[in-house]
Parts: C-alpha cells; structure tokens; sequence
C-alpha cells in the first residue's frame, strides 16, 4: 500500500466520496492524518482543516 501523512488541525473534517472498494478508519492521537491505498485516487486535496478524498476503486484505510 502506498501511505500518505496530511496535517491535521484541531478540528480535522475527512470528506470521502465515491470509493468503490472498502474503508477502514482508525483513531489515533496525533495531530495528522494518514492515508493508505493502492489505487490512484481521482482527487486527494485539503482545504482548510478538510482532507478531500474523492474517486478510489480499491481499498483505503485511513487513521486519524
């Protein structure tokens, strides 16, 4: 799987959509978020405190 760390606020919002495979989301204390998949995701942004994840056909787990 390819991981991925994004920064995280005080307030993190994740915002996932249209992900054909399975999700799995892990607590975690620390301020970041990470991000693990093997496919390419159409659309992987932040905005603000948002972390956009938009467009996968494979499995992503994420911890945050």
């Amino acid at each position: 799987m390819s991981e991925r760390i994004f920064p995280a606020g005080t307030t993190p919002r994740v915002v996932i959509t249209h992900v054909n495979g399975d999700l799995s989301v892990h607590a975690w204390n620390r301020q970041e978020i990470k991000l693990d998949s093997d496919a390419r995701i159409s659309e992987l942004y932040q905005e603000g405190d948002a972390l956009m994840i938009i467009g996968s056909k494979d499995d992503i787990e994420l911890w945050a």
